[in-house]
């Protein structure tokens, strides 16, 4: 949801504190608000390290990393 999207990306660029936890408090309270069957539970950021070398990096939130489609260049 757009919307929502622009709400989380607000809150990604204040500085770690009291004023973004709260903000991220507000966005989880409007989701189940306005969106019941969709419940946050998680805010989580999984940083990925690479080289120019690695090809093919496909990141599913489910299974993470897709092995089988990445592929090391010489």
């Amino acid at each position: 949801m757009p919307a929502f999207n622009k709400l989380i990306d607000a809150a990604k660029q204040m500085p770690l504190g009291p004023a973004r936890n709260a903000k991220w408090a507000a966005i989880d309270a409007l989701a189940m608000k306005t969106n019941a069957p969709w419940v946050p539970f998680m805010n989580r950021q999984i940083p990925k390290f690479v080289s120019q070398r690695v090809h093919g990096l496909v990141f599913n939130i489910t299974y993470y990393e897709l092995l089988p489609s990445m592929w090391l260049a010489k």
